[in-house]
C-alpha cells in the first residue's frame, strides 16, 4: 500500500512538472501571414462602434403571410410574415412582425406556426436603423426535461451512486466552465491550463462518483499515468504531423478576438486530453474492480495469473471502446464526411488537409491511452 502510494507521489510530481513547464513547439518552415482585423473589412472600425445585437425570447401569435419564394434556376424558398411577441428581454411584451425567411433563407423545418417560442435577435445596421431576425428555435426547456428522464432512470437502475455520479459530472463541468474556460479566455498557456483542470476533473470524478477506498485510488494513480503517456503522445503526434490547430473554421476565428491571437495548437492538444479524460476513467475503474473481484473470488491466484485474466477482461473492453470512440468522432464529424464526399479533389488531398489530420490524430491518441490504459 505505502509502495503505491508513493508511486502516484511521483506521477503526481511528474504531472504538476510537466503542467508548469513552458511547451514549446517547432514551427513549420512556412510562415502564415495571420490577417489583420484591418484587412478583413475596411468599415471594421466603424461596424465596432455600433451597439451590439440583442438577444431574446419570442413567441408566434399570428401567421400573417406565407409562401414559396423563386431564388431562381427554379428553385424556392419557404418565407414567412409573422407577428410576434417578445417574452424576454428590455422589451418583453411588445409585438412586432418578423419578416422570417425572404431576407435571411431558412430551412422548410424551420417553419413556425402560432404557439412556437423561438430565439430572436435585434441587430443594427449602419444607418443606426435596426431589425430583428430569426436565430434558432428555443428549445431549452425540452432539453432540462431530458436531463430529468435521464436523471431519474440512472437513480432508479442505481439508486444513490446514481446522484453521486451526476454530482462528479457537475464539478467536472464547473471546473471547465468556471477555471478552464476563463483561463484561456484570458489569454493563460492552454496546455497546462487543461493539465491542471483534467487533474481536479480526474480526482473529483472518480472519488465522487465512485467513493474514496484503496481501489479507487488505483484508479486514480492508473488514470493519471495513462493521462501523462496521452499528453506525451498527443505533443508528438501534432508536432510531426505539423498541425497549426487551424483546421476548423471556429478555431481560425479564435484568432481575431480581442485579446489578439490564440495558441490554436495548444487548443487543439487540449482538446485532445478533454476529450481522452472523458473515456479513460472507464477503462480505469472497470479494470480495477475486474482485478479486484478476481482476487477475492481466487484468493490463490498469482499475480502472473491474475494479470493475465484480468487483461484477457481488459482486452474486449479495450475493442468495444475503441470503436465506440472512433464511432463518435465519426458520428459528430459526419458534415465533414459529407463534405469530402462531394469534393472533386482527390480522396489523398482531403485525407492530407489539416482538418481530416486533426480527426485522425484526436482519435488515435484517445485510442492509444485507452489501450495503454488495460496494462497500467
Amino acid at each position: 500500500m505505502n509502495t503505491f502510494f508513493r508511486l502516484l507521489l511521483l506521477v503526481l510530481v511528474g504531472f504538476v512538472s510537466i503542467a508548469t513547464s513552458p511547451v514549446v513547439f517547432a514551427q513549420d518552415d512556412e510562415v502564415r501571414d495571420e490577417p489583420t482585423l484591418e484587412a478583413l473589412e475596411p468599415d471594421a472600425a466603424f461596424a465596432e462602434s455600433l451597439p451590439a445585437d440583442e438577444y431574446a425570447r419570442a413567441t408566434v401569435l399570428e401567421i400573417l403571410d406565407q409562401g414559396e419564394l423563386d431564388i431562381g434556376d427554379g428553385r424556392t424558398q419557404p418565407y414567412q410574415l409573422l407577428k410576434v411577441r417578445l417574452t424576454s428581454g428590455p422589451e418583453a411584451g411588445q409585438e412586432i412582425e418578423l419578416d422570417h425567411g425572404s431576407i435571411f433563407s431558412i430551412r422548410p423545418e424551420q417553419i413556425l406556426k402560432p404557439g412556437d417560442q423561438f430565439v430572436i435577435v435585434k441587430s443594427y445596421k449602419i444607418d443606426g436603423s435596426s431589425y430583428y431576425a430569426f436565430i434558432d428555435r428555443y428549445r431549452i426547456n425540452q432539453l432540462v426535461w431530458f436531463g430529468i428522464i435521464f436523471l431519474a432512470l440512472v437513480v432508479l437502475i442505481i439508486r444513490w451512486r446514481g446522484l453521486a455520479s451526476f454530482l462528479g459530472l457537475a464539478v467536472s463541468i464547473l471546473v471547465l466552465a468556471l477555471y478552464e474556460i476563463p483561463k484561456l479566455a484570458a489569454g493563460a498557456s492552454p496546455l497546462p491550463t487543461t493539465l491542471v483542470a483534467a487533474s481536479l476533473i480526474v480526482l473529483e470524478k472518480l472519488y465522487i462518483a465512485h467513493g474514496y477506498s484503496r481501489q479507487q485510488s488505483i484508479a486514480v494513480g492508473s488514470t493519471i499515468a495513462t493521462l501523462l503517456v496521452a499528453v506525451s503522445l498527443a505533443l508528438w503526434f501534432v508536432a510531426v504531423a505539423h498541425l497549426s490547430g487551424s483546421g476548423t473554421e471556429d478555431a481560425f476565428n479564435l484568432q481575431f478576438g480581442q485579446n489578439g491571437s490564440v495558441d490554436l495548437r495548444g487548443i487543439l492538444l487540449s482538446g485532445i486530453l478533454i476529450g481522452v479524460i472523458g473515456v479513460l476513467d472507464d477503462v480505469t475503474t472497470g479494470q480495477v474492480a475486474v482485478v479486484d473481484q478476481l482476487r477475492h473470488a481466487n484468493p490463490d491466484l498469482s499475480p502472473l495469473e491474475l494479470f493475465k485474466r484480468a487483461s484477457q477482461v481488459g482486452r474486449e473492453h479495450i475493442i468495444s471502446l475503441v470503436n465506440t470512440l472512433a464511432l463518435a468522432y465519426a458520428g459528430v464529424s459526419l458534415p465533414l464526411f459529407l463534405m469530402f464526399a462531394k469534393n472533386p479533389q482527390p480522396l489523398w488531398i482531403s485525407l492530407n488537409g489539416e482538418l481530416f489530420a486533426e480527426e485522425i490524430v484526436r482519435t488515435l491518441v484517445g485510442s492509444i491511452a485507452l489501450v495503454l490504459a488495460v496494462p497500467i
